[in-house]
């Protein structure tokens, strides 16, 4: 059975978060090599190489389009995250936790950014901001850097500012 079609089976068939390992995602990309290969021999019709490989990989896009959103949409559901992109899906529901508590109680600065604490030293705005700097950022950019540990949006909660 074609690798792309145990992917997307796995995927969609339970409610629980399918593990899609290392293994797989190297046959899947080892197919896409064989396809380039193809694709760019000179002995087969220019017209059938251009069409074919065209629908192949535009294909091979909407399928991986289709797990990633598959297998985010499972872990913000609650599932376990697990797998090769254990580490990306746990950034992305990160994000979007962190997204929802700024949008409803980030202690706001001017034009809408959030005021931010520095957890880790980053560079930021050419210069490089330390360890309990206060910096403003926008909403996007500081749920991104919240999610991998950069920065701490300050949030109000009972009338009080906290981490």
């Amino acid at each position: 059975m074609e690798p792309w079609k145990v992917a997307l089976d796995e995927a969609l068939s339970i409610d629980e978060l399918a593990e899609v390992d290392q293994g797989l995602v190297n046959k899947l990309r080892s197919a896409v090599l064989e396809a380039l290969e193809w694709c760019s021999n000179p002995l087969i019709d220019e017209d059938l190489r251009r069409n074919a490989c065209s629908k192949f990989f535009s294909l091979s896009m909407r399928f991986l389009r289709l797990l990633v959103r598959t297998r985010v949409s499972k872990v913000v559901e609650g599932a376990e995250t697990r797998g090769f992109d254990k580490r990306f899906l746990s950034l992305v529901v990160g994000s979007l936790d962190t997204f929802a508590s700024v949008i409803l109680l980030g202690l706001r600065a001017l034009e809408g950014e959030v005021l931010c604490k520095v957890v880790k030293p980053i560079a930021l705005r050419k210069s490089i901001a330390s360890p309990g700097y206060m910096v403003s950022l926008p909403i996007a950019e500081a749920c991104l850097l919240a999610a991998l540990g950069y920065v701490k949006p300050l949030i109000v909660r009972n009338e009080m500012i906290s981490f």
